[in-house]
């Protein structure tokens, strides 16, 4: 998988809920926050590639 859209689709296919949509940081990256099946949460992050 190549970007964190990717990663964020896969998650929820497998139960998993967004708590955080995909938001930017600066210009360094995105982030976004999941919490699994079992409750567990989950901090992704994708760097912006310059």
């Amino acid at each position: 998988m190549s970007s964190i859209d990717d990663y964020l689709k896969k998650a929820q296919s497998l139960g998993a809920k967004i708590v955080l949509e995909k938001m930017g940081v600066d210009k360094l990256g995105h982030y976004a926050r999941i919490v699994d099946s079992e409750g567990n949460v989950i901090g992704l992050w994708e760097t912006i590639k310059s």
